[in-house]
């Protein structure tokens, strides 16, 4: 349970905790301590209105106990929510189980669109690379469509090529990397979901505005991208969607990948302690 009182956050907690109508923590304890004598409760209290000086504090309390657990002063992603309340296996079944939803739908809207195995991988880490640049992050959707309300697929596809540089650049890669790098991103411009005006999707009739890499685009951002940016759990989520993405794009053979299984690289880990 969220509650959030005051732009103010001199509003965030009273003196003595029995303000419930004035202050976002009394107020989300005063709650809790009812919907506890039913359910296990995390409550949420939020004050504040400008980045970086918004105050937060969290609390969990087990049904029918009177005893809080304070929680910490940051907003957690859902899966550490669902991790405290089932645990962390059922967090990470649960989590898995959206990271494969995700491969496998994005999958078969690539492949509606007539894109090859090999090919998908390629736009799919385009994309997320491209992601990474927060000028790329916040105008690639005007960049999709012109002045005049049509689709500019080959602009965005550009777009995305030059975000990419700048990523690589920002992490100080060195120039023959990025050469090679760049050199297989710019084939995207080549395909016709970054060339034509009009595209046409299998099983339907006639042709339709071009929107494809912006509609991919943006359910990254908005299902995988969050994932990724989950502290030092990033890195392992985004690994086990890129898996689950090859799995689903089609065999090594098609895809030219073969990755190593992850009970061998966990096990290697293990012995080498990194």
């Amino acid at each position: 349970m969220v509650e959030c009182k005051k732009a103010d956050t001199k509003f965030h907690k009273s003196g003595d905790g029995d303000n419930p109508a004035t202050y976002a923590v009394d107020g989300v304890l005063h709650y809790s301590s009812f919907l506890s004598q039913e359910y296990n409760v995390i409550s949420v209290a939020v004050s504040g209105d400008k980045p970086g000086k918004i105050k937060i504090s969290s609390f969990y309390q087990k049904m029918e106990q009177i005893e809080l657990c304070e929680e910490g002063n940051s907003l957690l992603d859902i899966f550490s929510y669902i991790a405290r309340f089932k645990g962390e296996t059922q967090a990470q079944n649960i989590e898995f189980g959206e990271i494969t939803k995700t491969a496998v739908d994005l999958n078969k809207e690539l492949n509606d669109y007539s894109i090859v195995e090999y090919e998908r991988c390629t736009l799919v880490s385009a994309i997320l690379f491209a992601l990474q640049d927060a000028a790329f992050k916040a105008s690639y959707k005007e960049r999709a469509t012109s002045k005049k309300l049509e689709p500019t697929p080959e602009r965005l596809a550009q777009f995305i090529v030059s975000s990419i540089k700048h990523v690589l650049k920002d992490a100080e890669i060195d120039g023959e990397r990025v050469s090679s790098m760049i050199g297989e991103y710019e084939k995207i411009k080549n395909h016709s979901i970054a060339k034509l005006a009009q595209i046409k999707k299998k099983k339907t009739s006639g042709q339709q505005d071009n929107y494809v890499l912006r509609d991919i685009t943006e359910r990254l951002e908005r299902s995988i991208l969050p994932l990724i940016t989950m502290g030092d759990k990033g890195y392992d989520v985004l690994g086990r969607f890129y898996r689950e993405f090859i799995r689903y794009a089609g065999t090594d053979k098609k895809t030219g990948l073969v990755l190593t299984p992850q009970h061998i690289t966990e096990f290697f880990c293990e012995v080498v302690g990194p």
